[in-house]
C-alpha cells in the first residue's frame, strides 16, 4: 500500500506532503502546480464512509411533513441519484401505496457534501438510496406518522 509519503504529483512529479490530501472528499491538491488529482484506490479505502442524515422532520399541515436530508463524504462535485423505495398511506384518499422512483438529485459541493428538502404528503416508511458518479452510496430509512 502506498502511503502519503510516496505521493509524487500525477502532473509534476513534485513530492505530495499530507496536509495536500483532502482526506475528505479523496482529492490531492499539488501545492506546486496546483493539479487534482484523486487518492490512490489502496488508500480511499481509509476514506470514511459516504451517510446519509435526518436534519429535519418537522410535520408542516396535517398530514404533510418536511424532510431535510444530509448527505456527507461523498466524491465532490459529483451528480447524487436517488432511489426511492416506499410504501405510503395516502392522506386525501386513504389508499395504501408501494412504490419507487429514481432521479438524478444534484451535485455534491467541493467537500462531498449535500443538502437538500422534500415534502412528503402521506404516512408510510421510506427507503432511499443515495449514490455519486464514482459508486459511493449512503441508505437512509424514514418513518412519518400522523400520531
Amino acid at each position: 500500500m502506498a502511503s502519503p509519503a510516496e505521493f509524487r504529483c500525477a502532473n509534476c512529479r513534485a513530492p505530495i506532503p499530507s496536509e495536500a490530501i483532502n482526506w475528505t472528499t479523496g482529492l490531492i491538491t499539488c501545492p506546486y502546480c496546483g493539479s487534482i488529482f484523486a487518492l490512490p484506490v489502496d488508500l480511499r479505502k481509509a476514506l470514511p464512509a459516504p451517510y446519509a442524515s435526518l436534519v429535519e422532520n418537522r410535520k408542516v399541515e396535517p398530514c404533510k411533513w418536511h424532510i431535510g436530508i444530509e448527505l456527507g463524504h461523498f466524491a465532490a462535485n459529483q451528480t447524487i441519484s436517488v432511489n426511492s423505495q416506499y410504501t405510503e398511506l395516502r392522506c386525501e384518499s386513504g389508499e395504501l401505496v408501494h412504490s419507487g422512483w429514481s432521479a438524478e438529485w444534484g451535485q455534491s459541493d467541493e467537500n462531498g457534501a449535500f443538502r437538500f428538502g422534500v415534502v412528503h404528503v402521506g404516512t408510510g416508511y421510506y427507503h432511499y438510496t443515495f449514490s455519486d458518479e464514482t459508486g459511493n452510496q449512503a441508505e437512509f430509512h424514514l418513518r412519518t406518522t400522523d400520531d
